[in-house]
């Protein structure tokens, strides 16, 4: 069965990630673990909502559409803020938990402030920068989006 997530983050990190059709978490509790990475699988439906890099973190909104190919954990080398030293981060911030995209289709960052889908999340329940959207959520998503960007998405 399909599920449908919400994936947020910089927009630093954002434009590197879609360019690179993958995503890194850092270490999360368990519990988010049990939740969201452990029931993935591949063919899953993703929004990608950038916010302003800090200090700012401003929702920008939702600026791509990607479909999962593939969820694991690679400790040995670990991502540095999305793309490897390209960010600088603290030494100790790593990102072992990979994130792959089959498919992505997203706004070129020129046209993120004007074109972005105003889409307001609850904090609580996206603040590991994952989450689950009800079904009815994406789609109304993506229709905005088609209808906003002139075009017909498809993953």
């Amino acid at each position: 069965m399909v599920r449908y997530w919400l994936i947020a983050g910089f927009e630093t990190n954002m434009v590197i990630g879609i360019r690179l059709k993958r995503w890194g978490l850092r270490e999360i509790p368990e519990e988010i673990r049990r939740e969201f990475l452990d029931n993935a699988s591949y063919g899953d439906l993703i929004a990608l909502q950038a916010l302003e890099d800090p200090p700012s973190k401003k929702v920008i909104g939702i600026v791509g559409f990607a479909k999962l190919k593939e969820v694991f954990y690679q400790e040995k080398i670990p991502l540095k803020n999305g793309y490897y030293e390209e960010w600088p981060m603290p030494k100790d911030w790593s990102f072992p938990w990979r994130i792959r995209f089959e498919s992505v289709c997203a706004l070129s960052e020129d046209r993120w402030r004007d074109y972005a889908i105003e889409f307001l999340v609850e904090k609580e329940k996206y603040k590991w920068g994952i989450g689950i959207l009800e079904r009815g959520q994406f789609y109304d998503l993506l229709r905005r989006a088609e209808e906003k960007w002139g075009i017909i998405i498809r993953l």
